[in-house]
């Protein structure tokens, strides 16, 4: 699909901008929740998403980076979830490409140029936390495309891995977002999870060293839920809701 200009300045319509190209990907029109948080990636501020299982998060992502005038990074961490992804990019054709490990950029047929990037109009791509550390030839693209300010957004998907298993068994994420934070430092972050506490917010804000004043949280809250709740120090946009 090719881009489609978004005025910032006008928010109605830019909804009627999102809901034309959500019926005409997936066929349905995305729910009043939906189109806020879309604008909301659609702009310059740090995100972190706090929504159940289910609630269409993926659609958000998808839908801002077919919007955006570039190209978004999706780490995920589980091959399922980036099959998954693939496939529902693929269907509603979103020009979506993996990049995969290898320790060889000439071997890593996955690695593209960011002139092959842009030629090619790729909205998203999408990777691993150990790709993004172990694949010779990521950085330099990275590097690049940050230069150039192609790549207009990085979404951490699953985003509670990145403090639940990064100091365990899984270090790459830690390595992998220490990466990002030095190569793309003013390329904005978005972090989606169906479950964050507050010290877990926290840790992720530390971790990817995020400017709390250009950071806003979304939190899906149930009246269940008995996690701590209440928002971290220093962060002044903080919406909550049930």
């Amino acid at each position: 699909m090719s881009n489609v200009e978004v005025d910032q300045n006008n928010v109605d319509e830019n909804r009627l901008i999102i809901r034309r190209i959500t019926q005409t990907l997936f066929g349905f029109l995305p729910r009043r929740d939906q189109e806020n948080l879309i604008l909301c990636e659609l702009s310059d501020f740090h995100n972190i998403i706090v929504r159940p299982t289910g609630s269409g998060k993926s659609l958000i992502y998808q839908i801002a980076a077919t919007l955006s005038d570039g190209c978004t990074l999706l780490i995920s961490p589980l091959r399922s979830l980036i099959r998954d992804q693939l496939d529902i990019m693929n269907v509603a054709k979103i020009n979506c490409i993996q990049w995969s490990s290898g320790r060889n950029a000439l071997d890593n047929k996955s690695l593209r140029s960011v002139n092959e990037i842009i030629l090619a109009n790729v909205k998203v791509i999408i990777t691993t936390p150990e790709s993004i550390v172990r694949t010779a030839g990521v950085i330099p693209v990275l590097e690049h495309l940050c230069r150039i300010e192609y790549l207009k957004r990085i979404v951490f998907d699953e985003a509670h891995c990145l403090v639940t298993w990064g100091y365990t068994f899984r270090d790459k994420y830690i390595e992998a977002a220490q990466i990002i934070v030095q190569v793309c430092r003013n390329v904005p972050m978005s972090f989606y999870s169906a479950t964050l506490s507050s010290a877990e917010i926290k840790s992720i804000i530390n971790v990817a060293q995020l400017d709390t004043n250009s950071l806003k949280i979304y939190r899906v809250t149930c009246g269940s839920d008995s996690q701590e709740k209440a928002p971290p120090s220093g962060v002044k946009h903080y919406i909550e809701s049930t």
